[in-house]
């Protein structure tokens, strides 16, 4: 495995698109998701229960210290997952070089986060000791934003950029303080 540092972003370049339908691709209009069985992950892709970045090869890599503290780590777990699991999503999935990056109409936006809190303080991640984290966020076709916290409801946030907004994480106040980046998924 690469180390952290050595991880980078990569960008699909410039190619054509397929015809937008609107600045917010295929996004759909806020829906409340009150399930307890959703979490973040599932919910910005309507996926129809919990998963974690990285499981739709069926190996878990939450135990990977970059999984928490490399965002662009964990960002190219959820491409994988988009590019590799026909029957719940589509392929062609990418990491968008920003917020307002063009997207295609069968497409939708999500944001990702990654937080750590080093509890016992040595320097390392130290699953379950420390405190560790991913968030996303899903891009609505009002061009808001909305969320799901774990087993709990989802919410309109009403943002509209959420790399200039603190993503908490319940007490945590500025837990999830990696960069944002952002996702072109493609759902059913």
């Amino acid at each position: 495995m690469l180390a952290p540092e050595l991880i980078t972003p990569t960008f699909e370049p410039d190619a054509p698109q397929a015809t937008l339908a609107s600045a917010y691709g295929h996004a759909w209009p806020y829906t409340a998701e009150n399930s307890y069985g959703i979490n973040c992950y599932g919910y910005a892709l309507r996926f129809p229960g919990a998963i974690n970045p990285g499981d739709g090869d069926g190996v878990s890599n939450v135990r990977d210290p970059a999984y928490f503290t490399n965002v662009y780590y964990t960002a190219g777990l959820v491409v994988q997952d988009g590019n590799t699991n026909p029957l719940y999503f589509k392929p062609g999935w990418r990491i968008l070089p920003g917020r307002t990056a063009a997207i295609n109409s069968d497409e939708h936006r999500i944001a990702l986060r990654v937080g750590w809190i080093d509890s016992n303080g040595n320097g390392k991640v130290d699953i379950p000791e420390d405190n560790v984290d991913y968030h996303f966020m899903l891009q609505n076709s009002s061009g808001l934003w909305s969320e799901k916290h774990g087993h709990q409801a989802s919410q309109n946030t009403g943002i509209s950029d959420p790399s200039n907004f603190v993503w908490s994480n319940g007490s945590l106040y500025g837990f999830y303080n990696s960069v944002t980046v952002y996702i072109a998924a493609k759902v059913f």
